[in-house]
């Protein structure tokens, strides 16, 4: 939902993927040097390849050179979307994205709660986004629609194909999405085109254009689980394949 709502901004004219994300934030985002600071681009957080260290948000490579993935970075892109915007994650989603879909939850995006609530290197608190199955559902019809929804193009036509497009670093690893199909598991016969958004505690959304399939998983973290994938996704590629046969 987040790389989307960059789209967005992108469509509106508010922001460049390849701009420094110091020209949308104060100094001091990270715990890096001014210079290693500015080097850093919206593109490289949406990629995962910000060449910063999670747990100190200092640089351990050149951004664009390695893919790791980095939640604390990720998290900046909120910051970036609010700034060049003039407004509010809420507001911005549901004038952009939720509204128009049907999604009609106020307060979706928060501070994660409780025993999840965490804070970086820098003192920015973690965030989330609480959404209902179907909700989560209707986001994921309107990425295998390419953005339209009722007859109107709410994305540009080619986001979604641009941000399920892997890079050299990572093939299976768009914007913040992951391109399973183009992963380990194509050797398991699924489907080249099979993209998901995985979420923390093994919240899902996965999206299979070339079945017409959206399926979203929510509930308990799966027995097995390790960074975003788990043994659900292997149980239900296998389910996939047998479909397909």
């Amino acid at each position: 939902v987040m790389s989307t709502l960059v789209g967005l901004a992108r469509d509106r004219g508010l922001l460049g993927l390849d701009d420094p994300v110091s020209d949308h934030l104060p100094a001091g985002w990270t715990n890096a040097a001014a210079a290693e600071e500015q080097a850093i681009t919206i593109r490289h957080l949406l990629t995962m390849s910000s060449g910063l260290n999670e747990a100190t948000l200092t640089v351990k490579a050149a951004p664009g050179t390695v893919w790791e993935y980095n939640t604390d970075a990720y998290q900046k892109l909120r910051r970036v979307v609010e700034a060049a915007a003039g407004s509010d994650i809420n507001t911005l989603s549901g004038e952009w994205l939720f509204g128009p879909i049907g999604i009609d939850s106020p307060q979706a995006w928060a501070p994660r709660p409780g025993a999840f609530a965490t804070m970086d290197a820098v003192g920015d608190k973690a965030w989330a986004l609480e959404l209902t199955a179907r909700e989560m559902a209707r986001f994921g019809l309107l990425a295998q629609r390419n953005g339209l929804w009722a007859g109107q193009q709410l994305t540009d036509p080619g986001w979604f194909a641009e941000a399920w497009t892997g890079s050299s670093r990572k093939r299976d690893y768009g914007y913040l999405w992951w391109l399973l199909g183009e992963g380990h598991f194509r050797r398991q016969g699924v489907p080249t085109d099979l993209v998901a958004a995985l979420g923390a505690r093994d919240q899902k959304i996965y999206v299979l254009p070339s079945m017409q399939l959206v399926l979203v998983r929510q509930g308990e973290t799966a027995r097995s689980a390790a960074l975003a994938e788990s043994d659900f996704d292997t149980a239900l590629i296998a389910a996939l394949r047998d479909a397909r046969a």
